[in-house]
């Protein structure tokens, strides 16, 4: 496993974006996208905390639907 990356599987949700806000802030800036999406406002969350890095990279494989798309347009 690459603890480089931040793997974001499975729903997003409010524990998800805590998550991946939390990995953002300790320095990590590769994301691992795979979810078939999830609820919007902590998908906005995701987004406006990538939004505010520059230096990041997504990398969707898999599915990426629904909420998982606005994560991605983070990018």
């Amino acid at each position: 496993m690459d603890y480089n990356k931040f793997y974001l599987f499975g729903d997003i949700d409010e524990q998800a974006a805590r998550d991946v806000i939390a990995a953002l802030a300790n320095g990590c800036r590769d994301i691992v996208l795979c979810s078939d999406g999830g609820y919007v406002g902590p998908a906005m969350a995701i987004y406006d905390h990538l939004r505010s890095y520059q230096d990041f990279h997504i990398l969707a494989t898999g599915q990426c639907m629904s909420a998982a798309l606005i994560v991605l347009l983070g990018a």
